[in-house]
């Protein structure tokens, strides 16, 4: 699905801050509807763990949740701090069937990855264009998305050792630390 981006300016302000590139600008909006997919993506993968009985890995993604939030609300924060208003719409569809632990975290990882793709473009952007404040927020970002994807990618390798079998991937849940 294509997302439908609606740029206004705010016509307040004409200090360099309050400059944000249209380009730039959606790279921001693409960034933040991710987020909230991911966020509801966590949410989904959390209840259906859940009901499988994996304590550990659904209180992990309870906390996935917050902290996709609070990328959603950095983000959102940044757009209205440089005078820019953005409307999303629409939020993709969330995967909402998992048919094992293992198929979980790799879509999980993958979110990761498209979320780090999105931070590298709008990196790329704004040091093209010489936006140093953007350019200082997408690098935060990304070393963000540099731990996040180490902690998925090490998950990940675990649970390729274990397999598919429910039992190995319970035992695992009941004894990874997160």
């Amino acid at each position: 699905m294509r997302l439908k981006i609606k740029i206004n300016r705010n016509s307040k302000g004409s200090d360099n801050l309050s400059r944000l590139s249209d380009e730039i600008l959606a790279l921001l909006i693409r960034n933040a509807v991710h987020e909230t997919r991911n966020s509801l993506f966590y949410a989904t993968l959390n209840n259906h763990l859940s009901v499988k009985g994996f304590k550990n890995s659904a209180n992990f993604c309870a906390k996935q949740i917050e902290e996709e939030q609070s990328h959603f609300k950095k983000v959102w924060d940044y757009i209205q701090k440089r005078n820019a208003h953005a409307i999303l719409s629409p939020i993709p569809e969330v995967i909402g069937d998992y048919s094992d632990l293992v198929f979980a975290f790799r879509s999980a990882l993958n979110l990761e990855y498209q979320t780090t793709e999105i931070w590298q473009e709008v990196y790329d952007k704004a040091k093209d264009t010489s936006d140093g404040i953007t350019l200082l927020l997408a690098e935060k970002f990304l070393k963000i998305q540099e731990s996040e994807e180490t902690e998925f990618m090490a998950i990940n390798d675990e649970l390729a050792l274990i397999g598919n079998d429910a039992l190995y991937q319970k035992l695992w849940d009941n004894t990874y630390e997160f």
